[in-house]
C-alpha cells in the first residue's frame, strides 16, 4: 500500500483475477480497481508500488517466463477522472529476477531495481538509462531489494549478493559525486 492525502494506492494478487492495483477513495471509502489487466500476460510476480502523488502510480512485476522484469506506469487521464492509461518498461536479465523493485524521490526522479543494477527512468516513464551495475560477481549475483533517500543526490540502495546464508548484504549509495560501494562481498564486511 502506498497512501498519498486522501487516497491509497495497492498491490494485490488473486487466484482468479490475477495481478490487480488498486486505489482507495478516501471520501468516498472505496476500493476500485485501476489496472488494464495487461500485466496478467505472462507468469510474474508483483513485488512493489510506488506513486509520486495522486494521478500517477508505479509498480514492479517479475517476468519469470523470460527472465526480466517489467515496470508499470499508471497515469489518470484528469483529476478527478477516474480514467487510467498504463505503459510498461521491462528489463531483461540472464536469470529470473524475482525482485525488481522501483521508488523515486518525485515524478521527475524514479529509480527502478533489477537485474543488479539501478536503472533512472526518463520524465515520462517510458525509457531508462542504467546508472550503476554491480552485478559483476556471476558467482553471487547481486539482487537490488529497496532504497530510501531525502532528495535525488541523497539515495541509498540496499540487497544482498546471493540467497544463501553467509552471503554478503550490499549498500550503495548515490550523492551528487555519483554511486559508491558502501558495504559488498569485495569489502571485507559481512553480515550473517
Amino acid at each position: 500500500v502506498w497512501p498519498r492525502a486522501d487516497r491509497s494506492f495497492a498491490l494485490a494478487t488473486s487466484a482468479s483475477l490475477g495481478v490487480k492495483v488498486l486505489e482507495w477513495d478516501g471520501i468516498s471509502s472505496t476500493w476500485s480497481y485501476i489496472d488494464d489487466a495487461t500485466q496478467n500476460g505472462f507468469p510474474g510476480a508483483p513485488t512493489n508500488l510506488w506513486a509520486p502523488n495522486q494521478d500517477e502510480v508505479y509498480f514492479a512485476i517479475s517476468d519469470l517466463g523470460t527472465f526480466g522484469a517489467y515496470v508499470y506506469h499508471g497515469t489518470r487521464s484528469a483529476a478527478p477522472s477516474k480514467t487510467w492509461t498504463w505503459t510498461r518498461l521491462r528489463f531483461d536479465c540472464d536469470r529470473n529476477d524475482a525482485t525488481p523493485h522501483v521508488w523515486g524521490t518525485s515524478h521527475d526522479d524514479v529509480y527502478v531495481l533489477s537485474c543488479g543494477a539501478v536503472h533512472h527512468l526518463d520524465s515520462a516513464g517510458s525509457s531508462s538509462v542504467t546508472e550503476w551495475n554491480g552485478d559483476d560477481d556471476t558467482d553471487h549475483p547481486l539482487a537490488l531489494l529497496g532504497a530510501a533517500g531525502t532528495a535525488a543526490d541523497d539515495l541509498w540502495f540496499v540487497g544482498t549478493r546471493g540467497w544463501d546464508p553467509g552471503q554478503c548484504a550490499v549498500v550503495v549509495r548515490k550523492t551528487a559525486a555519483g554511486y559508491a560501494r558502501i558495504v559488498d562481498n569485495r569489502s571485507g564486511l559481512r553480515f550473517r
